[in-house]
This record gives structure tokens, sequence and C-alpha cells, in this order.
């Protein structure tokens, strides 16, 4: 389906302005803002979706801002909070957020009416073309960037009756495959995975949903994050009860309970709400939006688990309290950044600071004492991912709780290989693998070689599938998929969970077999294969449609590892 329309809205005066008039209204609204001036002119940069121009920005950037903080303003506004790479091309040179080589001002890159390109999330690409169509000596009026124009969500047609749509609806079967539709229609349509429509070239991938909240940060002055919601799905769930149908929502994934969540924050916020509103205020006025932002995420993370989980309001935190937050709760976040275990200290201590300078904080000494002593424990902790557990002690426990001699060192060896590759995403090349390995059976575990480990054990998990359907051109075709991922120059099977890479592993060898077809919520083999290596059926067909673009890459490959 294709929008009939692309009007944007002009974030200084809110007025509708088409795509094409954008940049002189953006012009003539920064002239009247009020906003400061500098000695040096800012940059207006055009951005746009490579392959739907229905979805585009104009950003205005100080002439000291970066492609770093340009990189965050896509992230926060489109591209959701999903950690994934990203990078620049600017006249064929890569600056990428995997290496730290976007901390590079904009006045060091070519100046007006060159074109450069964005790159987010190379399994699931969004592109970007990117233009700086002009110059002001007006300055953004809090930070580095600011969001001056926008185009409005653009209005789909329901695939059914031929109205606007209000919802989006992902294939059972094939995740590429979005259709819309309208409430009074979407109780007819094909069973699929349902979601709201969303202002983003990202809509339908990857589970994206929209971050008002982030997305606010790099607004004009008067906007509210409430303005940027998307619309809700409680509707279309009346709808699917009223019709006796299922309702499937897009994410699959066990969901927070918000009225908890809400009484959480209504709890902190009736505690120290006030101060919270002046901190953050201060870290604006000192740090800029961004990492203004970044610490209020890690304050109110902290906060959350202080009161929610430690049941301890404001005036009982004490040192251990905080120390086991810290340790038990902050250093076990699984999404954290690079550099996220570097400013949570920092952030807390600043903000501690803060409620001292208020008058809130009752025993001073002791938290600041505390935060000091667990700061190099805590990083240590919050990068070991596996984080404050005897890892040896589980694994033995479990395979004693399943009838395994631990003592035998033909089937312990075995057990082990299944239980790591099935926890948490373990990686078998890390130190912390090979410590486990060596602490339990000493080094002779050649299966375990760095080079070959990993692609064992999900050749290995392959076979103990394919051993269902008694055929044999089924695993062998397992095996010379993971031998070419293997031989792969970007090396993907290395980066990852490898027990989904197994499961995309038997699911695209049964599919080039014929063996899966279209059903709805999946054919019986396909979930079935869900149910064995513990996935979403929608982040196994994501993971098979990355694995066949790899595939179609990989060199020519005769040598087998494998055993």
């Amino acid at each position: 389906m294709i929008p009939r329309k692309r009007p944007g809205t002009c974030l200084l005066c809110r007025a509708v302005v088409s795509k094409k008039a954008a940049m002189r209204h953006s012009e003539h609204c920064l002239r009247s803002s009020g906003w400061p001036t500098g000695p040096f002119p800012s940059f207006i940069i055009r951005v746009d979706d490579r392959h739907n121009p229905f979805y585009w920005l104009t950003v205005l950037a100080r002439p000291d801002a970066q492609l770093s903080d340009l990189d965050q303003l896509l992230r926060d506004v489109w591209m959701g909070c999903t950690d994934h790479p990203s990078a620049f091309t600017v006249e064929k040179k890569d600056y990428m957020s995997t290496n730290n080589s976007m901390a590079v001002a904009l006045t060091d890159l070519p100046g007006p009416n060159k074109v450069f390109t964005y790159t987010y999330d190379p399994d699931s690409p969004t592109e970007l073309r990117l233009k700086v169509s002009g110059t002001t000596p007006v300055m953004p009026p809090g930070g580095p960037l600011s969001l001056i124009t926008r185009n409005t969500c653009p209005p789909y047609s329901c695939s059914i009756c031929g109205k606007e749509a209000d919802y989006c609806m992902i294939d059972s079967e094939d995740t590429d495959i979005i259709e819309y539709f309208c409430l009074g229609c979407i109780t007819h349509a094909n069973h699929g995975y349902i979601t709201t429509i969303e202002n983003s070239p990202r809509n339908g991938v990857c589970d994206y949903a929209e971050e008002p909240g982030m997305a606010i940060t790099w607004y004009p002055p008067g906007w509210k994050a409430e303005e940027l919601m998307s619309g809700e799905l409680q509707p279309v769930l009346d709808a699917f009860q009223n019709s006796g149908r299922e309702f499937r929502p897009f994410s699959d994934e066990p969901q927070m309970d918000d009225a908890r969540m809400a009484a959480i924050m209504n709890e902190i916020m009736g505690d120290i709400g006030d101060e919270l509103e002046g901190f953050i205020d201060r870290e604006i006025a000192a740090h800029g939006y961004v990492a203004a932002s970044r610490t209020e995420e890690t304050v109110m993370g902290f906060c959350a688990l202080m009161y929610g989980v430690y049941k301890k309001t404001f005036d009982e935190w004490d040192a251990p309290g905080v120390r086991t937050c810290l340790l038990e709760g902050m250093a076990q976040k699984p999404d954290f950044t690079d550099d996220w275990q570097e400013y949570t200290i920092p952030a807390l201590r600043r903000f501690f600071t803060y409620m001292d300078i208020a008058g809130r904080l009752c025993n001073a000494a002791a938290l600041f004492s505390e935060l000091r002593e667990t700061e190099p424990l805590f990083r240590e902790t919050a990068m070991s991912r596996r984080n404050n557990q005897n890892q040896s002690g589980i694994i033995i426990k479990r395979a004693r709780a399943a009838g395994v001699n631990v003592d035998d060192l033909n089937a312990m060896p075995e057990f082990l290989l299944k239980e790591l590759t099935s926890m948490a995403r373990t990686n078998p090349d890390s130190e912390e693998f090979k410590c486990i390995i060596e602490g339990l059976f000493g080094k002779s575990l050649n299966v375990l070689e760095r080079d070959t480990g990993r692609y064992q054990m999900m050749y290995d998990r392959c076979e103990d599938f394919c051993n269902r359907l008694e055929n044999e051109d089924i695993t062998e075709r397992c095996k010379e998929m993971v031998t070419d991922m293997a031989a792969h120059p970007q090396d993907p099977l290395s980066r990852g969970d490898g027990l989904l890479w197994s499961a995309a592993i038997v699911y695209a060898a049964c599919q080039e077999e014929g063996m899966i077809g279209r059903a709805k919520g999946g054919s019986p083999l396909a979930r079935e294969i869900c149910e064995f290596f513990v996935q979403e059926l929608k982040s196994v067909r994501n993971k098979v449609t990355v694995l066949k673009k790899y595939l179609a890459e990989c060199p020519q490959n005769d040598v087998t590892f494998l055993v």
C-alpha cells in the first residue's frame, strides 16, 4: 500500500507544511523564533528515507555538533530503543557506531548541498539520505541539534475497504509482508501480528515501537511526549473480543504489568518528584538534552528498583541497600550500551549530591562512601553479563537434577554443551566460558577449540532436532549451511544468540525441502522447531531472512570441520 500524501509539521509554529515547502518555511520560522544566534552558522539538514520518501525530517545542527549526536537523534526519533549498529557514509568513508569513529564535528565534513547516507541495522537495514540543505545564524536553544520539521504519519489505505487504516498486520508466515486495516475490517483479515502504525520507516520492522520519551528530547521547547504517542491497541483488542477471534499483538514477549509500573512511578514522584525534576533540569543546563536523558533513564531505573523491588522509599535508602541494588539489580541489566557501566555511578553520585543539597539525604557520608567502594565491582559485574553467578555450580546442579553423572566424562560434556548453548546466549569464545570448561573438565575437550567450538555446538543442536525427522538430507544441509556461514568473511555466526541461529538453519533447510508451508500461526513443523529451540516464530523467520542473505554471499567452501 502506498500513502496518498506526504505533509509534515513545522515543530516551531506547528503549521502544516508540505515536504517541498518545508525548507523555505523553516528558514522563516527560525528567523522569528527568538532562538540564540552564534558566531558561526548552523546547518539545516534534510533527512529522507531512501526507499520511502514519505518519511522525512529537517534538523538544525550547531557547527560543533558531531555525527554521534546526529546518530543519537535518528535512533531516538526513528530507530527505537534497540541497540543495532549504525554507520554514516560520507564521500565513500564510513563512520561507524561500533568503533567510535562518529566523534567528528559536522564542520569537518563536506559543506552545503553535499549528500551523505546513514544505515541502521545491517540485518534489517533502514537506509537514509541526508543533505546539508542550507545554513542559518540561528542556534538550537538547548543542545547540539533540534528537530524543526517532521513528516506527519502517512495515511495508508485499508486493504479491504480502502478507507484510512488504523493498524497494520505483519504476516505470520512472512514478516516482510505488511497489510493495513481500519478498525472495522481488521477482524476479517487473515491471521497475523497486529500493531499500531508508527511514524517511522522502521514501522513493522523488528517489533519497532515509537519512544516518545526519547524523541521529545530533540523537539523544540513547548512539546510534550504525550503529543507524540501513536494510537493504542485497546480498541482493536475489544473488536477481536467481540468477534470471537484471537487477537495477536506484534510482540509476543511477556508484557510489563503497566498497572504495577504506574504504581511504582506514582510512588516515586509522590515522594521525590519535585527533586527529580529539579535535578534533571540542572543536568540539561549543565550537559545538554542527550546526556540528561541518559542520566534520567539511569536514575529512574535505580529508583524503580529501590521502590518497586527492594521496597525502600527514599528516606529508607542506606549503604547496604544501595550496594544490593547496584550489584544485583542495575548490574544485571541485559541491554546496557558499551559505556553504560562507565556513567551509571557518576550519574547517581550527582543525583545524591543534588538530594543532599536539597536536604533529603539523611546519611550522605555512608552513601557516597558506598558508591565509591562499589564502583569498581559494579563495573566488573556489569561487564560480565552473567553477573554474580557461579556458573560451574549452576551447571552441576542442573546436570544432577537431570540425572546426569557429573563424573562421567562422556555424558557430562554433552550435557554441558547443550546447557551452555541454551543459557542466556553464552559466548563459547569468551574467557568466562573457557574458565567454566577448564574448571569442570580441564583442557581436554578439542571440540571447544576457539575457532570451531561455537559452530560445532550449533550443528549439534541442529542434528538433535533433525534426528526427529529421520531425513539425512536435512541433516546434511544443516551441516553445509553451518560450514558455509563459518567461511563467510564477516563471521556472522560468531555474533548473537547461537540457539536462534541453529533454529534458523533448521527452519531454512526444512523450507528448502518444501516441508514448511503457510499456515495460521505457523505450520506444525515450524511450531515444533520454535518449541525445540525455545524461540519465537517471528524471531526465527527474521533470522532465516538474514541467514539467506549471508548464504548468498558465502564463498565456495569445500572444507568442513564439523564431526
